[in-house]
């Protein structure tokens, strides 16, 4: 079982548009240019002047609102003074491969620079083909550097620059170059150096960013292409099971299919280290030679501090072979590597069937952590057969219920 998956709002845009103070701003409700607050902001996303990028790596902070887990994501910035266009594009989209789902990305643009470049439209095409076509439900754009003092307002409303006609006049500059455009409600203003000693800018700042946070939490969690297409890669051999009759070969062919997704993510001869009474491997990226190793494998410098390898058998389906191999993993070896834990699971008949990821951030006394989660799903040829069967039935039931409506009600 996936569980509740996690919620993540993950900003995106050029460099110098305001993505890490309006990141701050989303997490805390506080202005960046709070002189009492400064140094706490900076602690959580850096923050620069000028076009110059201090985001060179994927920051999180997770928040609460209304009871649930928000998990606040900065990314690096595109057109990025420290590397090329090429290189963040390719980091930003193993990236979202990596975290496999969101429930809001979100462009983030200068109010008073409202250009539609060629780095937008390659920004909205790689989000498109990472989450493919369900990314509408979760696409939004936030606009920074826009005052809401009495006074701007009324300056903008003279030059026809409402925020109504702003929304509309990027509606018809996106539609007209056939790119993704949000719903009008899935636009927010949100000025991340609003005058904290200005009632009206206060008041709409904290307004907007309630709005944004509760948009984010009524999303829907879109899984990415990758994420589909693993599971649809069960689904495939899972079938091919139930045609063949061939349990072994299917499930070691999907473990096969698995294990070459996650080499992609996390590399093949990373050494994993199991901490003494602990249930789970851990790698440190930073510590020692193993940062290089950590940044080409992940094909991104993603700031981790720790990863974190957990191993879950399939629970329910009568088969111990996997339940022994997690109690192997976690009892007799200390370290590994994932070419090993392949060759291991391939010696014992066990299938990889699925890898899950999740992130979260620890704090300490002094340090706070991030953590990348890896849990690898085993599973015996008596769980592949249970599965199998369990999809068929399912199979079955649809036709069935399928066959039972009538003609004009039925699927299209």
């Amino acid at each position: 079982m996936m569980g509740t998956l996690p919620l993540q709002i993950i900003l995106i845009g050029v460099t110098g548009v305001g993505k890490s103070t309006l990141a701050n701003t989303i997490a805390t409700g506080l202005s960046n240019v709070d002189p009492d607050e400064r140094d706490r902001l900076t602690q959580i996303f850096a923050v620069c002047n000028g076009a110059e990028s201090c985001t060179t790596a994927t920051k999180r902070e997770i928040v609460k609102h209304k009871s649930r887990e928000l998990s606040i994501v900065d990314t690096p910035g595109f057109m990025d003074t420290s590397g090329s266009d090429t290189g963040i594009m390719q980091a930003f989209r193993a990236f979202l491969n990596n975290n496999q789902n969101a429930s809001g990305v979100l462009l983030v643009l200068n109010a008073t620079d409202c250009r539609i470049t060629e780095v937008h439209q390659a920004m909205f095409r790689t989000v498109g083909e990472v989450f493919g076509k369900e990314v509408g439900r979760i696409f939004g754009v936030a606009f920074t550097h826009m005052s809401q003092n009495a006074k701007e307002k009324r300056k903008r409303e003279v030059k026809g620059q409402s925020e109504k006609s702003m929304i509309a006049s990027w509606t018809s500059a996106l539609k007209s170059r056939d790119i993704l455009c949000p719903a009008n409600d899935k636009w927010f203003f949100l000025d991340a150096e609003f005058a904290h000693d200005d009632k009206d800018e206060v008041v709409f700042a904290q307004k907007e960013r309630q709005r944004l946070l509760d948009w984010a939490l009524s999303n829907p969690v879109v899984k990415t292409e990758m994420r589909l297409e693993l599971e649809q890669k069960q689904q495939e051999y899972l079938h091919l099971a139930r045609q063949t009759g061939d349990i072994k070969d299917a499930m070691l062919k999907l473990s096969k299919d698995i294990f070459a997704r996650l080499k992609e993510l996390v590399g093949v001869d990373r050494r994993w280290r199991r901490p003494q009474g602990k249930e789970y491997f851990e790698f440190q990226p930073n510590k020692g030679g193993n940062a290089i190793i950590g940044i080409l494998t992940l094909g991104m410098e993603v700031q981790v501090d720790r990863f974190r390898l957990y191993f879950e058998a399939t629970d329910g389906d009568g088969d111990n072979a996997d339940d022994d191999l997690v109690d192997h993993f976690l009892t007799m070896t200390t370290e590994l590597t994932l070419r090993q834990i392949e060759a291991i699971m391939n010696r014992k008949k066990v299938g990889l069937r699925d890898f899950r990821t999740s992130s979260l951030v620890k704090y300490g006394a002094v340090h706070r952590n991030n953590i990348l989660n890896i849990t690898l799903v085993l599973c015996g040829t008596g769980g592949f057969e249970a599965l199998a069967k369990a999809a068929a039935t399912a199979a079955d039931s649809i036709r069935a219920t399928k066959m039972g409506k009538p003609k004009e009600a039925s699927w299209k």
